[in-house]
C-alpha cells in the first residue's frame, strides 16, 4: 500500500537557526578519497555516502508498534535496502542481484550486511572504490582474510598493508561467476580488498587501492582536507527542523551547468527561443542570477517521522550563500522540468524551508534548501522507503533535471 502523505506544496520558511550538530560520520571517511578524485568535479567524480545503521535505525522509528511484531527480519531488511539510494558501486550491483544469491555476504567477505554501519564510495568504473566501516566484524582482518583466501584470494603486502586480490587488473573469469560474491559480481570479475586504517576498503584493480592507501597514509592530499568537503559535510550533519541523522548523501565539487546551457540548446540566433527556454529552465528568469557555488551535496536526512530532501551549495562567502537560498528556491517553485515538462513544485510538493549554515573552520557558508515530507502514517510496505525527497533528487540529478541549480557562470 503507498505510504499516505500530507504534502504542504508552496510553503517556504526562511530560517537562520544553527542547530546542534550531530555526530560527524562522513568527514572521516573522506581521508580515504585522493583529492585528484576531486580535481575533475561533477556527478561523474561524486562522492556517494551512506549510513546503513541510520537508515535501518530510521525504518525502525517509522514502524508502528503493531508493525514492530508483524515485520520480520527479512521485511525490515529489504525496507532498509530500498531507502538507500547512494551506495559504492560494488555494493549497488549486489543488491541488485542479492535476492538470487545463494550464499550470504559474509561466506565471502567475514562480515554481513548487517555488520556494515557507514559506507563510502567515489569516481565511477573501472575504479570502483569502496570504504566501509561498521561493527568489529567489518574491521577483523583475520577473518576477512580467511573468508577472501576460501574464495580464490591471495595475499600481497602493498606499502604496508595487506591487500588480497582476485585476477590481473580488469580481467573476468565468466567460468567462475558468482552472483553471490559482492566483490567479484555475476562476471567474476577481479578485485583487491583488506582492511585499512580501521575499515574495509575494495576496488575493481591495483591502482585504485594504491591511490587510496596513498591517502589514507597521508601521502597526498585527500578529501578530507577540502574546504568544502568539510563545509558541506558539517551542514548535512546540521538538523533543519528537529534532531535527526544524515543517512546518505552524494558531493562533488563544481556546478551541475550553468545558464550558458540555453546556447548549446536553443539557436544561438534565435533570441526569442533562448529567452523562452530560459525561462522554462529558470522559472520567470527575471530574478537574480545564483552565484557560482565551489560544491553542491544532494543528502537524505531523517528527522522525526519525516524524510528530508537537502541541496547544500558551498561559498566563500555569507551574502552569496544568502542569495542562493533564495533563488533557487523561486527557481523550484517555479520553473519547469525538462524531463517531465511539468512544474518542479509539482514533482517536489514538500514543505520548502531554506537556510545558510556557516562554517567558520573552513572558511565556507552553505545554503541550504531542505524538502521535508511530512507523513500523516507509518511505513506501510518496504517500498514506501522509495517515496522520498531525495529520491526525487538523485532521480531528476540522473535525467539532467536539476535547472534549479544552474548559476549565472
Amino acid at each position: 500500500m503507498a505510504l499516505k502523505t500530507k504534502l504542504l506544496a508552496g510553503f517556504m520558511l526562511a530560517i537562520g537557526i544553527q542547530a546542534a550538530q550531530a555526530e560527524d560520520r562522513l568527514t572521516p571517511l573522506l581521508r580515504f578519497v585522493p583529492a585528484s578524485a576531486l580535481a575533475e568535479g561533477g556527478p561523474s567524480n561524486a562522492i556517494q555516502y551512506s549510513d546503513f545503521a541510520a537508515i535501518r535505525h530510521a525504518v525502525g522509528q517509522r514502524l508502528s508498534l503493531g508493525d514492530a511484531f508483524t515485520w520480520s527480519r527479512e521485511d525490515r531488511e529489504l525496507a532498509a535496502a530500498m531507502r538507500i539510494v547512494v551506495a559504492p558501486h560494488m555494493l549497488a550491483n549486489y543488491f541488485s542481484r542479492m535476492l538470487a544469491a545463494e550464499r550470504p555476504m559474509s561466506d565471502y567477505l567475514g562480515f554481513g550486511m548487517i555488520d556494515i554501519g557507514q559506507t563510502l564510495g567515489f569516481a565511477q568504473p573501472p575504479m570502483v572504490p569502496m570504504v566501509l566501516t561498521g561493527n568489529d566484524a567489518v574491521t577483523n582482518a583475520a577473518a576477512v582474510g580467511a573468508a577472501l583466501g576460501n574464495h580464490g584470494f591471495a595475499a600481497e603486502n602493498r606499502n604496508g598493508h595487506t591487500i588480497w586480490w582476485y585476477l590481473d587488473d580488469n580481467a573476468l573469469d565468466l567460468r567462475n561467476r558468482d552472483v553471490s560474491n559482492p566483490l567479484r559480481g555475476d562476471l567474476g570479475g577481479s578485485a583487491r580488498a583488506g582492511v585499512v586504517d580501521g575499515a574495509f576498503v575494495a576496488a575493481s584493480h591495483w591502482g585504485t587501492i594504491d591511490v587510496m592507501l596513498m591517502a589514507v597514509d597521508g601521502r597526498i592530499g585527500t578529501a578530507q582536507q577540502s574546504p568544502d568537503m568539510r563545509a558541506l559535510a558539517v551542514a548535512l550533519d546540521t538538523p533543519v527542523q528537529a534532531d535527526g541523522a544524515l543517512l546518505q548523501a552524494y558531493l562533488f565539487t563544481g556546478t551541475l551547468f550553468t545558464r550558458d546551457i540555453v546556447d548549446a540548446l536553443g539557436p544561438a540566433a534565435d533570441e526569442e527561443t533562448r529567452a523562452r527556454l530560459l525561462a522554462q529552465l529558470m522559472g520567470s528568469g527575471d530574478g537574480p542570477a545564483t552565484p557560482r557555488y565551489e560544491a553542491v551535496a544532494l543528502a537524505d536526512r531523517q528527522e522525526g517521522a519525516n524524510p528530508v530532501g537537502v541541496v547544500a551549495l558551498s561559498y566563500r562567502n555569507r551574502a552569496d550563500a544568502e542569495r542562493a537560498t533564495q533563488t533557487v528556491a523561486e527557481a523550484f517553485a517555479t520553473a519547469t522540468s525538462m524531463a517531465y515538462q511539468r512544474p518542479f513544485a509539482e514533482i517536489m510538493p514538500y514543505a520548502v524551508v531554506t537556510d545558510v549554515v556557516d562554517v567558520p573552520d573552513a572558511g565556507r557558508a552553505v545554503a541550504r534548501i531542505a524538502f521535508v515530507m511530512v507523513p500523516e502514517t507509518t511505513l506501510e510496505g518496504p517500498s514506501d522507503n522509495m517515496r522520498t525527497p531525495f529520491y526525487g533528487l538523485i532521480q531528476m540529478l540522473y535525467r539532467g533535471d536539476l535547472a534549479p541549480l544552474a548559476t549565472a557562470g
